[in-house]
């Protein structure tokens, strides 16, 4: 179903295929083909005034006067200015399609001197971290008629969609490009800092305190954590109010694949109370724009219970995301202390 989202977006990073170095208007050139002689052979009827005069274009000394033609037998030449024009196979956009993140693709592209001139300091530039040039057989000159070959390798430096412009171009010739287009392909490591609490500290570090109690990370005996020696749990506050600890993950690396709605976030979390019909506990995960307001979200309904439980949530980021905040609530019922705990959390991204 992302498919057409796909293609979109490599659409729109296509759209803008050789408008980097345009050529300017194509100089008049005469090819062979196009050139004619006249020598030994009558000239086109022309009609002329009386007393007028005028000199063919290609024929030397060949004039007509006075409404009847003469041409001499010295030879006619015609020759072109030698101009180079290039063009690149598989322009305006290539795709290197999905690549793993941190491997290399590679696509050789045939350069051609489609022109009457020599292409003369012929060189190969790729604007993009992503893409490189290879090994290529163009020299300093390409003859005319002549082709050579460029290769490019398309690292996926990240994940989602890259783009990039190889241009060809020299002296004498007009430039070629072609729109590189290609995909990181894979999963991030966990977008969380300090997921499990295993770094102590009040508040946990890597998260922030926004309700009103407190909240405390490390080696507790209160409860068996889930994994590992520490986890997230709630300390003294006021009863009926909740408690919230907050972590927002910046994305803005990944904006043009979270744009065509293209990469997924999963979030996994365990947690669990002291006792049944105990405090309860909550999760929530937030997608903000750049200014921090909430494009959609996903939370779970207050719960409570004795047993570590496990927790999951998936989707494509909307269009515009620019964070992704995890959120952990904690609601005291009774008692001197909100008794949820927390462990595992995990945030990635993927694609596709």
């Amino acid at each position: 179903m992302r498919t057409s989202g796909r293609r979109l977006a490599l659409a729109a990073m296509g759209s803008l295929a050789g408008c980097v170095g345009a050529p300017p208007a194509a100089p008049v050139v005469t090819t062979a083909g196009d050139s004619e002689s006249t020598t030994g052979t009558e000239p086109p009827a022309t009609t002329a005034s009386p007393g007028a005069s005028e000199t063919n274009a290609g024929v030397t000394g060949g004039t007509v006067s006075g409404g009847s033609a003469e041409v001499t037998t010295e030879a006619a030449t015609t020759r072109g200015t030698g101009a180079a024009m290039l063009e690149i196979s598989d322009a305006p956009q290539f795709d290197f399609g999905d690549v793993d993140v941190q491997t290399t693709a590679s696509h050789v592209f045939t350069v051609s001197n489609v022109g009457n001139g020599p292409a003369t300091g012929l060189r190969a530039i790729v604007v993009s971290p992503s893409f490189a040039v290879g090994e290529q057989t163009c020299g300093d000159v390409l003859e005319p008629q002549a082709d050579c070959t460029v290769e490019i390798d398309f690292t996926a430096t990240t994940l989602g969609l890259l783009d990039g412009t190889m241009t060809v171009g020299g002296g004498t010739a007009w430039e070629a490009s072609v729109t590189l287009t290609g995909a990181g392909a894979g999963q991030t490591d966990n977008l969380l800092q300090n997921p499990g609490g295993e770094l102590p500290g009040q508040p946990p570090p890597g998260w922030i305190n926004t309700g009103s109690g407190e909240w405390s990370s490390g080696e507790v005996p209160t409860v068996l954590p889930w994994s590992g020696a520490g986890y997230i749990f709630g300390g003294q506050g006021p009863t009926l109010v909740s408690y919230q600890l907050d972590q927002a993950s910046g994305v803005e690396a990944w904006a043009t694949t979270i744009d065509a709605e293209l990469l997924r976030f999963s979030f996994v979390g365990f947690a669990r109370a002291q006792s049944n019909f105990n405090d309860e506990y909550t999760f929530r995960v937030r997608y903000l724009d750049a200014g921090g307001t909430t494009l959609r979200d996903w939370s779970l309904p207050w719960t409570t219970g004795a047993m570590w439980e496990q927790y999951s949530h998936t989707r494509y980021a909307p269009a515009g995301t620019r964070s992704v905040q995890v959120e952990l609530g904690c609601r005291k019922t009774g008692g001197d202390f909100c008794d949820a705990f927390f462990d595992g959390l995990d945030l990635r991204a993927s694609y596709p």
